[in-house]
């Protein structure tokens, strides 16, 4: 154990948002933020030929994450998240809203509209991976 750094983090609870095949986390230091942040999204990914070809659906949430801002301090994000996928266009956009901030352990949430989030992920037919580009609202 590196006691000379201090982590937090943030994981989905896999039972409170309803997943059925996943969940996600983010880690990194808190106070003096200059080594690297971690993400892990673990699950099993739906097979390629079980993706709709045509249709859209809407998944509602939440969205967890590492920010480290200017003077090198990192906090968790949380927000919530909205994710309309159209299958016709193989498109995936979303949004989070309500995006706070913690930068420790009892730390209380500070709201951080400026890290609000919007982004489209594309796909090519016959396959299961996203790419694509989000952005803050500043």
């Amino acid at each position: 154990m590196n006691k000379t750094q201090t982590t937090v983090g943030a994981f989905a609870n896999p039972a409170a948002y309803g997943f059925e095949y996943q969940t996600f986390g983010a880690w990194g230091a808190y106070g003096n933020a200059t080594t690297p942040a971690y993400a892990v999204s673990v699950g099993n990914s739906s097979p390629a030929s079980a993706i709709p070809a045509v249709g859209s659906l809407t998944f509602t949430g939440g969205s967890t994450g590492y920010y480290v801002d200017a003077s090198k301090f990192g906090y968790v994000t949380n927000a919530a998240m909205v994710a309309v996928i159209t299958f016709d266009n193989r498109t995936l956009a979303f949004t989070t809203t309500n995006t706070s901030i913690a930068g420790g352990p009892g730390a209380p949430q500070i709201s951080a509209p400026s890290l609000n989030m919007t982004g489209t992920l594309n796909y090519a037919a016959g396959t299961n991976a996203m790419t694509g580009t989000a952005s803050t609202t500043n």
